[in-house]
């Protein structure tokens, strides 16, 4: 189910994550990029951390005025510095980024391609040339599987600023099945969705 509230929208796609065309908030380039972000945030957010303490953290912002939105809200949206587990101060750079970078990856593959009547099309490339988006894709669902991970290790650190999270084992139960087993060529580490 969508929600009217959301962490991120269009103006958080910049720099290394840039989506030309959202400048307009009336493009076909903004409305799909809203509709990407009404679906893929909750799948994002809800694989982390589970729908109940996803219902929460949006619902505390949607009857919460701006100026008062819980410190512990702000923190693990935009990020803070704190100490892990295990004393070493890290910086946790906030769920919005994260999340910008995982429906960056979905509008790309959402647009790779148009779905017709004959099958899938490539659009057609005046004064230029297609090249492969799969760097960049893969580049930013890597980044948000990181933070993913990033974000259990934040709320394990500090569970005690977040008593409506359960954390699950791992928490990143969605992301784990989703990715096949980890690779010995990637020294252990999980591959993402495109085998690197």
């Amino acid at each position: 189910m969508a929600t009217d509230t959301h962490i991120i929208d269009s103006t958080y796609f910049i720099n290394e994550i840039l989506i030309p065309g959202t400048e307009n908030p009336n493009s076909g380039v903004c409305q799909l990029l809203c509709s990407i972000i009404d679906i893929y945030e909750e799948k994002y957010l809800t694989g982390i951390f589970g729908y109940a303490f996803y219902r929460y953290v949006i619902d505390t912002i949607a009857a919460t005025a701006p100026d008062n939105v819980p410190q512990e809200l702000i923190d693990l949206i935009d990020g803070v510095d704190y100490y892990d587990d295990q004393g070493c101060l890290t910086k946790w750079q906030g769920l919005r980024k994260h999340t910008a970078q995982f429906c960056y990856y979905w509008f790309y593959r959402t647009e790779m391609t148009q779905t017709t009547n004959y099958g899938q099309l490539i659009p057609k490339t005046e004064n230029g040339a297609i090249v492969a988006a799969s760097w960049k894709m893969s580049d930013a669902f890597n980044k948000s599987q990181a933070g993913a991970r990033d974000c259990i290790d934040f709320l394990n650190a500090n569970a005690a600023n977040y008593p409506q999270w359960q954390s699950c084992g791992d928490g990143s139960d969605w992301f784990i099945r989703n990715l096949p087993p980890p690779s010995p060529d990637c020294g252990g580490d999980y591959m993402n969705v495109f085998g690197l």
